[in-house]
């Protein structure tokens, strides 16, 4: 009897010590707690007719996760593929194309990440190119980094940004935001600034909800 106790507590010894060897971050981590969400606004210079344009990010899952993406004020076709490399690696390819481009400023596209994680990674521009099929300097395109809910641009979200939105919507003249907090104040991803963003960073600040 006492041989068969000693073994039953090595079986069970070795099974706990394998199980603590088993516990790996949880892919959703990110979502626990209170975190920041950043907007990527694939940005277009004046008269550069941008045809094509490809782009990836690399990223950790236990730390971000990517949210949503939609096409810009440039039209054309913006995808974006959100690829798993390994349990700690992903990438999103970015691929945009226009048959018709524009010589305008504005935005191919959007992406949106969310993380509690400090830093935050940045999009890598591989290739761009114009209505003539030439190949352009990968500078010219910038996927502006913008945290979400900053009305104010003073690298917060707070009570102030949403009683900026609503007065800007009351006396933009009096009020106004500046580009980047135009871009920032859509906290609702639905293309404009209404009271709907004002009312989510209410709660985001009240506690109500933990980012958007």
């Amino acid at each position: 009897m006492n041989n068969l106790k000693k073994v039953l507590v090595s079986l069970t010894a070795t099974a706990v010590s394998a199980a603590s060897f088993c516990i790996v971050p949880s892919a959703s981590a990110v979502v626990s707690g209170k975190y920041n969400t950043y907007g990527y606004y694939f940005e277009v210079p004046e008269n550069t007719y941008v045809k094509t344009c490809n782009a990836n990010l690399s990223y950790n899952p236990n730390y971000y996760e990517f949210i949503m993406s939609r096409t810009g004020s440039l039209d054309g076709s913006f995808i974006v593929n959100d690829i798993g490399i390994t349990d700690a690696s992903k990438k999103l390819y970015v691929e945009y194309s226009n048959s018709s481009p524009s010589a305008n400023k504005g935005y191919l596209g959007f992406v949106a990440l969310k993380t509690n994680y400090s830093s935050v990674p940045t999009f890598n521009i591989t290739l761009v190119k114009n209505d003539r099929n030439n190949t352009l300097t990968t500078s010219t395109i910038k996927a502006k980094k913008v945290l979400m809910g900053d009305a104010n641009q003073d690298g917060r979200v707070e009570i102030a940004d949403a009683t900026l939105i609503l007065q800007y919507l009351t006396n933009k003249d009096e009020y106004p935001l500046t580009e980047n907090g135009i871009l920032a104040a859509d906290v609702n991803f639905d293309g404009s600034i209404t009271a709907a963003d004002a009312h989510l960073i209410q709660e985001l600040d009240a506690g109500v909800r933990d980012g958007f």
